[in-house]
């Protein structure tokens, strides 16, 4: 049967979260190398990824914010 079925036995179970567990760890270590290599070419600091989505949406937030100031300063201009 399907190693997902709740009729397989533990041993079928435990097979499925032991190669669950290895494809995990291979993807975090492949992401993290990444990450690292990301950070060495680009010399940047040491980032969370919590704090870099933050960094960006007030960075966003930002560009929204000063957008109407810019359309109005140009309005002025070619009047």
């Amino acid at each position: 049967g399907s190693l997902s079925a709740p009729a397989t036995d533990w041993q079928s179970r435990l097979f499925e979260k032991f190669v669950i567990a290895d494809i995990e760890r291979r993807f975090r270590s492949v992401v993290f190398q990444e990450l690292e290599q990301k950070q060495k070419t680009t010399g940047g600091t040491q980032q969370s990824p919590g704090s870099a989505v933050f960094g960006r949406a007030l960075e966003l937030l930002n560009k929204i914010q000063k957008k109407p100031e810019k359309d109005a300063a140009e309005t002025e201009t070619n009047n």
